[in-house]
């Protein structure tokens, strides 16, 4: 009896540990200052969705040798009070039909005081790594995802490719 206690109390804090652990593939960045220009603009080669507190962008780029694309999600304080950034995430998924991820990163919990904004810039994937996970592929995507103050806010942004 005391042998399958433990064993249970075991298996429930193993259960705990993993569900509380981040993504073993998620790459964890630290927060970036606005990247955002005069009138909160954004440079030519970046393809944005904006909203109230979260854009999600793709910056369109090139190596010299092919396309690289590169998602970032960037979070603006536009209140009178700091706010809470928690659980914050940049993917990027490639499409169409049973889209395919191609990046999953992530910034750390912070805060954001008042008036600030700030960028959590994703891992580059160059056209052919794209093309190698997800062949067809038509388009990426930038999913940004972040609690503000507890609350769930979602961006999405795309960009189409050549496969």
């Amino acid at each position: 009896m005391a042998g399958r206690f433990a064993a249970a109390l075991f298996a429930g804090s193993l259960t705990a540990l993993c569900l509380l652990a981040p993504s073993a593939s998620a790459a964890q960045r630290s927060w970036s200052p606005d990247p955002r220009g005069p009138g909160d603009t954004y440079p030519g080669n970046w393809h944005c969705n904006t909203g109230p507190y979260v854009d999600a962008c793709v910056i369109n780029s090139h190596n010299g040798t092919q396309p690289v694309y590169k998602a970032v999600m960037v979070v603006k304080n536009d209140t009178n009070l700091g706010i809470q950034l928690s659980a914050p995430v940049i993917n990027m998924w490639a499409g169409p039909s049973t889209s395919k991820q191609i990046r999953d990163d992530g910034c750390y919990n912070s805060g954001l005081s008042s008036e600030y904004a700030a960028a959590c810039y994703g891992t580059a994937a160059t056209l052919s790594v794209v093309c190698s996970i997800k062949p067809g592929a038509t388009y990426v995507t930038a999913n940004a995802a972040v609690n503000v103050d507890g609350a769930r806010q979602t961006k999405v942004s795309m960009v189409e490719v050549n496969c």
